[in-house]
């Protein structure tokens, strides 16, 4: 058995090789909210890839899109009165905005997005939170019944909460993209106003909450741009959507700087090596053996003729 089952698991992972061996590159989406995240090993990265091949990104974003955009124009007052309630809020921050993203959060974290997970999660629950102050049943709002003004500092310091924890996943957005990044930054001045509204007590429908409600109808319009930006492809659509890369001009400007210093290298390698092999070339001129070279005595000398001596007689 000890044998066997490794050549189980080899059968097994082949048989999901084959099963994603005609998908192509392209056919894989990728989050905005995806931060560079350290791959896998390539062997485990295909076995995953039945489950990453679902983008949960543009649910979630078209999940705080229209949340925010309904909550914006509720904030603008606009074709309401300054007192309506805000109850008709409850069922799509309940649903829509808070479920919707605590499932797209969890299906992230399982495709290994961090931020995206951790984004989506956080303001899922802040939305069903937030809805929970408008039902009744809860009791949140009748408990300040008769201290209003204490119900709107401690809605005050609720939203100091989220406006301090939206500038810090502001943060790291810097080296995303430039609506990502900038629809965070959108988001955290929506809170600053509901936060400044609250703390300074001021009458619904005033100028502070009506520009923190035109800014969350922005924050709403970046986020269903991320949101298409993710769902377009060649496939299904005649266009796609930028979404404006941040952080590249400076690290071309470093890969020049690094590719000029390297070509700079080379050629005074270059440059040494040639003066070098002249040296070693001028060297062996040099240093070549006297009998290799002719010589005036190695020239060839005319024949000597031997004279013929006397003849000896013997007695």
């Amino acid at each position: 058995m000890t044998h066997q089952q490794p050549e189980q698991q080899q059968g097994s992972i082949q048989q999901r090789l084959s099963m994603h061996a005609h998908l192509a590159p392209e056919d894989v989406r990728v989050s905005p909210f995806h931060m560079d995240v350290n791959m896998s090993p390539p062997l485990n990265a295909v076995i995953q890839s039945s489950v990453q091949l679902s983008n949960p990104g543009p649910f979630g974003l078209c999940g705080f899109a229209l949340t925010s955009f309904c909550m914006g124009l509720y904030n603008m007052r606009a074709g309401i009165d300054s007192n309506a309630p805000g109850n008709i809020m409850t069922g799509v921050a309940l649903f829509y905005g808070g479920l919707g993203q605590v499932i797209a959060g969890l299906l992230e974290y399982r495709n290994g997005n961090t931020f995206g997970g951790t984004t989506f999660c956080s303001y899922g629950m802040y939305w069903i939170s937030y809805a929970s102050t408008l039902i009744p049943s809860f009791g949140v709002a009748a408990a300040y019944a008769d201290h209003p003004e204490d119900f709107m500092t401690a809605m005050g310091t609720y939203f100091l909460g989220w406006t301090i924890f939206t500038f810090l996943m502001w943060t790291l957005t810097w080296k995303s993209n430039l609506v990502t990044s900038a629809m965070f930054f959108s988001l955290g001045m929506t809170y600053l106003f509901s936060t400044i509204c609250s703390l300074g007590h001021l009458e619904p429908g005033s100028t502070v909450q009506k520009i923190g409600g035109i800014s969350g109808v922005i924050t709403s319009a970046l986020a269903w741009y991320c949101a298409m930006s993710g769902l377009s492809n060649p496939q299904n659509s005649y266009y796609t959507l930028p979404l404006g890369q941040l952080g590249r001009r400076k690290k071309r400007k470093k890969k020049a700087r690094v590719t000029t210093m390297q070509e700079t290298n080379m050629s005074r390698i270059d440059d040494e090596t040639v003066e070098d092999v002249t040296a070693s070339k001028a060297a062996s001129d040099d240093d070549e053996p006297n009998e290799k070279r002719p010589r005036d005595d190695d020239a060839p000398q005319p024949s000597q003729t031997l004279e013929p001596s006397p003849p000896t007689l013997i007695l």
